[in-house]
């Protein structure tokens, strides 16, 4: 399901990237042939913002997993819990007790 969703999230970045070139070379901000410099703009801070997002993700898992478990777990060991796919989800609201999830 994910795979879907990136793929479709891709197609409709791609197609708002050509309608957005095309404006700018209507408009004579950008001249024609600089469309892969914008391309290759937007890609680095898609991938840069994807990687903060992700980064905060994994964070908000790990802290959550650790508020799950109620125990005295080493930060170690929460962490291989998290990677072996066991842990809570980064989604918890504020008011919620994390649960764990396997």
């Amino acid at each position: 399901m994910q795979t879907l969703f990136i793929q479709i999230l891709v197609g409709l970045i791609r197609f708002s990237l050509g309608g957005v070139s095309l404006w700018l070379i209507q408009k004579g901000i950008i001249q024609p042939g600089q469309e892969a410099d914008l391309y290759f703009g937007v890609a680095v801070i898609a991938l840069t913002v994807g990687s903060i997002i992700w980064s905060k993700v994994k964070g908000l898992r790990l802290f959550h997993t650790a508020l799950a478990v109620k125990s005295d777990l080493s930060p170690d060991e929460v962490r291989r819990m998290v990677n072996n796919g066991t842990y809570a989800p980064a989604t918890t609201p504020k008011s919620a007790t994390p649960e764990i999830q396997r």
